[in-house]
């Protein structure tokens, strides 16, 4: 008897945070269905996505990017057409049960599975409003959130923080991304030594893009106080 199927699309080739922030679930997920992993044709597929047991596929998509004038409004509305119609096709052609977009940047992807009926699932990692934002990129965001909350059937944000960029009465609830043993190996003694950090001294680690709205300056700045 064969598995019902999720769809699930990334938008981008290379490991980026959703992917190892949802490895586990997406392990999980391999073992309730049969899962395919859409990708962007652009850039060059990670082989960690093949190491979910998934099967994975290219497709002719981008992430949405802000138009800087009506020109590119055209050119972005005419290449969302191309996306929902191609993603409607293969939604169309494999019937899954869920539809799980990993990422708030592919509203076509959203939109096509609404059009065929399929129940979608929005995981959210992305911020788009915060201090020292460009006044329109969170304009931009909004919408689009507000857009895709009305699109997808439940919305996951990894934090409450950015949970609450989606207006209520959106259907978000905030998951934080999981730690496990797996992420406790490593060699923390040859660590302090090629650093030159004592045995008994604190050591703290900020992962992640340094990029505004992730609060390096904050740690920073507390840092000082301790």
């Amino acid at each position: 008897m064969s598995r019902d199927r999720a769809v699930v699309a990334f938008h981008a080739a290379e490991v980026g945070g959703p992917l190892r922030s949802l490895e586990h679930e997406l392990r999980w997920l391999g073992g309730e269905y049969d899962v395919e992993v859409l990708l962007p044709e652009s850039g060059e597929p990670a082989p960690a996505f093949g190491e979910l047991g998934a099967t994975v596929r290219r497709g002719p998509y981008a992430a949405i990017e802000m138009a800087s004038s009506p020109l590119g409004v055209g050119r972005l509305a005419l290449r969302a057409r191309r996306e929902v119609r191609w993603f409607r096709g293969l939604l169309a052609e494999r019937r899954p049960r869920l539809a799980l977009s990993v990422t708030s940047t592919l509203p076509a992807f959203l939109l096509a599975a609404r059009l065929e009926g399929i129940p979608s699932l929005l995981w959210v990692g992305e911020l788009f409003v915060g201090a020292g934002r460009p006044r329109r990129r969170e304009l931009a965001g909004r919408a689009l959130w507000v857009a895709e909350s009305r699109l997808a059937d439940r919305v996951i944000a990894c934090s409450d923080t950015v949970a609450r960029q989606f207006p209520p009465p959106a259907p978000v609830t905030t998951i934080l991304p999981g730690l496990d043993d797996a992420y406790a190996a490593g060699d923390g003694p040859g660590f302090r030594s090629r650093h030159g950090i004592a045995a008994d001294a604190a050591v703290i680690a900020c992962v992640g893009n340094i990029t505004r709205g992730r609060g390096q300056d904050v740690l920073l700045r507390a840092v000082g106080s301790l």
